[in-house]
Formats: structure tokens, sequence, C-alpha cells
């Protein structure tokens, strides 16, 4: 597979994610100061929100990348120096 076409694939991945799921939760473990030894840490859940935009931006633009023509991915070749007096620059 080309660089393009892993590229594409991540994108439309990561845009899938970020649509289905949303966002992250992770639970973030408070310790505090406890008087009685019985106590345990609190634990406070926190999410992190994906807005919709960037997941449909990444769909789209892995979608544009997986079906972008192959001569479009490719470069085109140097062009040369322009030719005086009939002679190449090469050549003298």
């Amino acid at each position: 597979m080309s660089a393009f076409r892993i590229c594409a694939v991540l994108f439309l991945a990561a845009g899938t994610f970020a649509l289905t799921f949303g966002g992250v939760t992770f639970v973030q473990a408070l310790h505090e100061a406890a008087i009685r030894p019985s106590e345990s840490p609190q634990e406070i859940w926190l999410g992190a929100g994906i807005p919709v935009w960037p997941g449909i931006a990444a769909i789209l633009a892995g979608g544009s990348l997986f079906l972008a023509p192959v001569s479009a991915r490719l470069r085109l070749p140097a062009r040369r120096a322009p030719v005086r007096d009939g002679l190449d620059a090469s050549r003298r």
C-alpha cells in the first residue's frame, strides 16, 4: 500500500471513531488528606468531547485521498532548462 492509501485509511478510521463515540471518558483519582484511614480515594469521571465537524472533515479527507487518481498523487518530472542557440547546456 502506498503512503496515500495508509493515510486515507487512518483518516477514515479516526473520523469514524470521532462520529461513533463522540468523545473519550476517563477516571481521575482524587487523593485528599484522609482523616480516617478507612476512607478510599474518590474517583472523578471526566470526559473530552469531540465535535461532529472534525469527524466529518476526517472522513471527507480520507475519502478524497483514497479515491484520488494515481496521476494526481505522482510528481511530475522536473522541467529542463530552455535550449539556447540550438545547443543543449550539457553539450557545451
